[in-house]
């Protein structure tokens, strides 16, 4: 079998060990799940060699079996989104490519993460005030960065963000109640991203902070995007306008 799937289902609490026997997956969804609070990190690991897709949304999940995923083979994407999850560990997999923990209450992230085919990371919705330093150069991979709602503001310090892809796509910080940027706040741009800077409380340029990003940038296509909140700066800035300055 390769696919198993539970979705709104209010009665199931937890995956218990040995539920699944001896049967291995390709992928699992368990979709709108409100009472579940335990999985058994043997459910997953019986498809150690077959799981690629595991997505476990809208339960109750206060932990979640990180430790397992250096022993999974095939696994490349896993979104556990929509749960009570506080904090991550040190994670590790040699085969993700995308993670997604959107709305979960995480506040702490350890570093030291090892994950180099990492491609799609999505922490939308925690109370995440910041990362450790260097996390995100970790990842020479990474396309789409989003920690939009999150609560990095008021202002964003210096290393905060170090980018290490030039395969960068994707950088949402809105709704983050942004005022200030340091200089060298966010490095190691590509030369193309889509920067969302949207929703926040920035009401000036500073030179110091933006000319650095805008002269890597303006080489490409990337915009960054300062738009829409009251009060902020209504403004939508292409790279390729070093003008600007």
């Amino acid at each position: 079998m390769s696919f198993f799937k539970v979705s709104s289902n209010m009665l199931l609490t937890e995956l218990p060990e040995g539920v699944f026997g001896t049967v291995s997956f390709e992928r699992i969804e368990i979709i709108y799940v409100p009472n579940l609070v335990t999985v058994h990190p043997s459910v997953i690991l019986q498809s150690r060699d077959t799981l690629q897709s595991m997505m476990i949304t809208s339960g109750r999940l206060g932990d979640f079996p990180w430790s397992i995923l250096p022993e999974m083979n095939s696994l490349k994407n896993v979104s556990v989104e929509g749960h009570s999850l506080t904090s991550l560990p040190v994670l590790q997999s040699s085969t993700l490519e995308g993670l997604y923990l959107q709305l979960n209450s995480i506040s702490a992230v350890e570093a030291g993460w090892s994950m180099p085919l990492l491609k799609n990371l999505y922490l939308d919705g925690n109370p995440i005030t910041k990362l450790p330093t260097g996390l995100l150069e970790e990842f020479a991979n990474l396309e789409n960065f989003s920690c939009m709602r999150c609560s990095m503001g008021p202002t964003i310090h210096t290393d905060s963000l170090n980018f290490n892809s030039n395969v960068l796509e994707v950088l949402d910080l809105g709704y983050n109640g942004i005022t200030f940027l340091e200089p060298g706040a966010i490095t190691g741009l590509a030369r193309g991203p889509l920067m969302f800077l949207n929703n926040n409380l920035i009401t000036e340029i500073a030179e110091e902070s933006f000319r650095p990003m805008v002269e890597v940038l303006s080489m490409g296509p990337g915009v960054i995007i300062l738009s829409a909140a009251k009060g902020n700066l209504h403004e939508c800035l292409s790279y390729r306008n070093t003008s600007l300055f």
